[in-house]
């Protein structure tokens, strides 16, 4: 099946004061981390990430034009939630640690919150239909007890969709200075919920075509490696995420547009991409 980006309308702007609520203790200024200067909507990378989520919704049957509730958890700059909501009727909140990247998020529907979920305030307690974990739960050390607390913030029967950089041999560098503690597997992905009250609905690769630059970027790694060289982190972050020229930008849409209009599955991919259901609250006998 061929999914479509809808980007004829936006429901965010891009201009005007983003209102930022501070729900928990500040605990930090918390300045922009230095990949969110390269943090681009129209990076290839970034619709690519979409439309396999797009994908995947469609797939699941997950209904895209009802006012449904997400929480989008380590928002960062907003460019998931704005993409979101553009392309469905949800209303999409936003929530992170990091003040300087949360006053970098376009006006949206939703409400942008300085909120640390571990905090799990009631009133946030099962409320949301769906809730987003998008290239977070690799930079924790140990996730479960986050990962717990990002359900519980989720209604019975509600989504949680989870993004994460895949295949744990090719960890470079370049995750070192992204602050990944690790890259996962579809074994290891599906065991970090495990203990948890979620039916996996979907787990799948998107990126395949991506992967050959992942593998020049690890034997990048071994050279500079072995020559006793570093690179400073900035620098590996703006050569991994910096959008390239148009012509080169566009070309890597269309390896997307080809690689999401194949009949089948391919067995690997530069990241993964899981559907779960809520189907009890945490504690309760399932």
């Amino acid at each position: 099946m061929q999914v479509k980006t809808f980007l004829q309308s936006s429901s965010c702007e891009n201009n005007g004061s983003n209102k930022v609520e501070l729900i928990s203790k500040v605990k930090d200024t918390y300045s922009l981390d230095d990949w969110y200067e390269f943090a681009d909507e129209t990076h290839f990378w970034f619709k690519w990430r979409l439309d396999a989520l797009l994908k995947l919704i469609i797939d699941n049957k997950i209904l895209v034009d009802q006012s449904l509730r997400a929480l989008d958890i380590g928002v960062g700059n907003g460019i998931l939630r704005s993409q979101i909501e553009q392309v469905t009727q949800w209303i999409v909140d936003g929530a992170d640690i990091n003040l300087g990247a949360l006053y970098q998020n376009p006006i949206c529907k939703g409400r942008t919150l300085y909120y640390d979920i571990v905090d799990e305030l009631p009133e946030f307690a099962n409320f949301y239909d769906i809730i987003f974990l998008f290239d977070v739960i690799e930079h924790l050390g140990e996730p479960s007890i986050f990962l717990k607390s990002a359900i519980n913030h989720l209604k019975i029967g509600g989504f949680l969709f989870i993004n994460v950089p895949s295949l744990p041999s090719l960890f470079s560098s370049f995750d070192t200075a992204m602050g990944h503690f690790r890259r996962y597997n579809l074994r290891s992905l599906a065991a970090s919920v495990k203990m948890l009250p979620l039916e996996i609905k979907d787990i799948r690769y998107w990126g395949a075509l991506l992967v050959p630059l992942l593998i020049i970027r690890k034997l990048l790694d071994s050279i500079f490696h072995s020559k006793r060289k570093i690179i400073p982190k900035k620098e590996i972050i703006q050569w991994s995420m910096r959008r390239p020229s148009d012509i080169l930008n566009q070309i890597f849409l269309n390896l997307m547009k080809l690689e999401l209009t194949l009949p089948t599955r391919l067995p690997i991919g530069s990241s993964l991409l899981m559907a779960c259901k809520k189907i009890s609250k945490v504690g309760e006998r399932q």
